[in-house]
């Protein structure tokens, strides 16, 4: 039962697109012959703003706090042989910031 809930999300996303090509659709229908008029200018636009609308749930997953208690994972990245880890960051130079500065400025 865990597993279902990006499947459920999934789903949304699927009916959202459905239902914004079908009004794009029956726009394009009903003004057959001139798609270059104003209501069907207007309607796809209206159809990108209600995509985006939808798609707001979306947005919460890149929430770095919300996205923890949500998707329960951890990030991951590659290492020198390929292999998955878990992502610890940056590494760090051992050189100070000062050190670097100089080092280019020097004589």
């Amino acid at each position: 039962k865990d597993k279902r809930h990006l499947r459920r999300v999934l789903y949304y996303d699927a009916v959202c697109v459905l239902t914004v090509l079908a009004v794009m659709a029956w726009s394009i229908a009903t003004n057959v012959g001139d798609l270059e008029k104003y209501i069907v200018r207007m309607t796809f636009l209206g159809c990108q703003v209600t995509y985006g609308l939808m798609a707001l749930p979306f947005f919460l997953f890149g929430i770095p706090m919300v996205e923890k208690v949500l998707l329960h994972s951890r990030r991951t990245a590659y290492d020198e042989l390929g292999r998955v880890r878990f992502f610890r960051g940056a590494e760090k130079s051992p050189r100070s910031a000062s050190d670097a500065f100089t080092e280019n400025f020097e004589a």
